[in-house]
């Protein structure tokens, strides 16, 4: 991954997301993984609604409970990888208790839940 977040540039995503390249999101989720990208740039704007409809995220086709989703998710595979099963679960959980069901995240993580005991 770190390959892929070096071709990546931060410093074009404000003008990137205001065009509503959702492929901006993405590069933050790879960011979150490299350590790059703090919870304050994902968590802090998507934590209100009112949060985000101020911020450039609102610019982008997704929805706010989709890209919530999309992080608590792939929070809980970072937690994972670093070995952190109770902070895996209580993400897995918060993806769940969205309720976005139209995203496979939340499929999987619904599984994963019932899976681990």
């Amino acid at each position: 991954m770190s390959e892929r977040w070096a071709k990546i540039h931060p410093e074009s995503w404000a003008v990137r997301l205001r065009n509503g390249d959702v492929s901006v999101w993405r590069e933050m989720l790879i960011g979150r993984f490299e350590g790059a990208v703090q919870d304050a740039q994902m968590f802090g704007v998507l934590g209100s609604e009112d949060a985000w409809r101020k911020s450039d995220f609102a610019y982008l086709s997704v929805s706010r409970r989709g890209l919530l989703t999309e992080a608590w998710f792939y929070e809980a595979m970072r937690a994972k990888a670093e070995g952190d099963e109770p902070r895996m679960r209580e993400d897995l959980r918060r993806c769940v208790e969205i309720g976005y069901s139209s995203y496979l995240e939340h499929d999987i993580a619904t599984y994963l839940l019932s899976e681990r005991r």
